[in-house]
C-alpha cells in the first residue's frame, strides 16, 4: 500500500485525532493529540481494507502485522464503530 493511498485511507477516519506508522515513515490524522497509534509491520492492501475494513484489520492485527498503542478498544470502536 502506498503512502498516499494509507493517508487517503485513514483520512476517512479522521473524527479522532490518530497516528499512522508505516516502516520509518508516520503520518498524523485529524486535528489535535492523536489518542492512540496504528503501526503497521506489513502493508494492508487497499482492496482488502475497502472490501472489509473490519477483517483486514482483525487478521493483519491477529497474524501481527498491525499493532495498536494506546487503548486498543478505543481504537476499534474509531474503525468499527
Amino acid at each position: 500500500m502506498s503512502d498516499n493511498v494509507l493517508t487517503s485511507f485513514s483520512g476517512n477516519f479522521d473524527q479522532y485525532p490518530f497516528c499512522v506508522k508505516l516502516g520509518q515513515d508516520e503520518y498524523k490524522i485529524g486535528e489535535g493529540k492523536p489518542e492512540f497509534v496504528v503501526n503497521f509491520k506489513k502493508p494492508v492492501s487497499m482492496h482488502s481494507l475497502i472490501t472489509s475494513t473490519s477483517l483486514a484489520l482483525g487478521e493483519a492485527y491477529m497474524n501481527g502485522d498491525l499493532e495498536i498503542e494506546g487503548d486498543l478498544y478505543h481504537a476499534l470502536n474509531h474503525f468499527l464503530g
